[in-house]
């Protein structure tokens, strides 16, 4: 499998500039990543200079700048696929995300309904005072029936 440095380094010497609203697009025409007009051996003797550990100077550039951009911007690149993968998969449990839930004691009586609120199974919310109510005549033993006024 290909890293995204590694499919993104040969366009690096034809990059282009998105623009912006008042500027159109532009190219940076680059000459330090353009290595395929280097004469045969001097990007070899270039990265040889630099310490690189092969000359590929445009896949460690970028492995560089997207090292930077997972590190201090605190961002993950995700492919467009995976992307659409997971957002699928969240969109699938959309219909779970506030559900209310019905509880029984043991012996067959209904307590109450719980709220289960953004996804949020760890702590529910009490929908409504009749959970409150039935707690509230509880006992150990089911004797009081749970019997709500």
């Amino acid at each position: 499998m290909t890293t995204l440095a590694e499919r993104l380094a040969p366009h690096l010497a034809t990059l282009v500039h998105p623009g912006d609203e008042s500027t159109p697009p532009f190219p940076l025409s680059l000459p330090t990543f353009q290595t395929v007009t280097l004469p045969e051996g001097l990007a070899a003797e270039d990265a040889a200079e630099m310490g690189l550990p092969t000359p590929e100077l445009n896949k460690h550039f970028l492995e560089a700048v997207i090292y930077l951009i997972e590190r201090v911007g605190n961002v993950e690149l995700v492919d467009k696929t995976q992307m659409a993968d997971l957002r699928a998969a969240a969109a699938s449990q959309e219909s779970e995300r506030n559900k209310q839930i019905e509880l029984f004691c043991r012996c067959g009586t209904k307590l109450g309904r719980l709220a289960v609120m953004d996804f949020d199974t760890d702590h529910p919310r009490v929908n409504g005072p009749e959970l409150i109510r039935a707690l509230g005549q509880m006992s150990a033993d089911c004797a009081s029936k749970h019997r709500v006024g």
